[in-house]
């Protein structure tokens, strides 16, 4: 029984590993966007409120 337990426990960490790593591959990517939309905006001389 004990086994079980420990399977469980290692798995759910697997998961919350998984689903952060995801989170953060998707927080990155999203930060990437505002970098290039922000620059974009600066080239074209948008003010930088509007492009937020």
């Amino acid at each position: 029984m004990r086994n079980i337990h420990n399977i469980n426990q290692n798995s759910d960490t697997v998961e919350n590993k998984a689903r952060s790593l995801m989170v953060n591959k998707q927080r990155a990517a999203r930060n990437r966007q505002q970098t290039v939309f922000s620059r974009s905006a600066a080239e074209i001389g948008l003010n930088p409120e509007i492009s937020e």
